[in-house]
């Protein structure tokens, strides 16, 4: 199997019952008892906008949750990290918006020019 083949794999097969088991596990020892709270979580450290449910994980995605809950000593520093996450991806999203509006404008600004020179429509 290629690298690129894998990478295949860990984009569209959905997580093992094993990944979700150890993914719950981690959520446990660090206090996520709530549902609505630990898939908030869960997709501000993936960088989602939501997560239905764990059930919804791909193999690459329930690793990258794993390894990350388990860089975590306390539900403070979890908390902390899932904030930052929340920020940074607001930032992008906004990041993006605002390229598209200079996108728009540019292309707003050649359509008046255009239209201040005799003869051109």
């Amino acid at each position: 199997m290629t690298i690129e083949e894998w990478r295949e794999v860990q984009e569209t097969t959905p997580a093992t019952p094993n990944q979700r088991g150890a993914v719950m596990h981690e959520a446990d020892r660090l206090g996520l008892t709530h549902r609505t709270e630990r898939l908030r979580i869960f997709a501000a450290l993936l960088d989602l906008d939501e997560l239905g449910s764990v059930h919804d994980l791909v193999m690459g995605q329930a690793g990258q949750l794993l390894h990350a809950l388990q860089g975590f000593d306390s539900r403070a520093e979890l908390d902390a990290a899932a904030r930052n996450a929340v920020l940074n991806h607001r930032a992008a999203e906004l990041r993006l918006r605002i390229a598209e509006l200079d996108r728009q404008g540019q292309q707003l600004s050649v359509r008046m020019a255009a239209r201040k020179r005799p003869g051109v429509l």
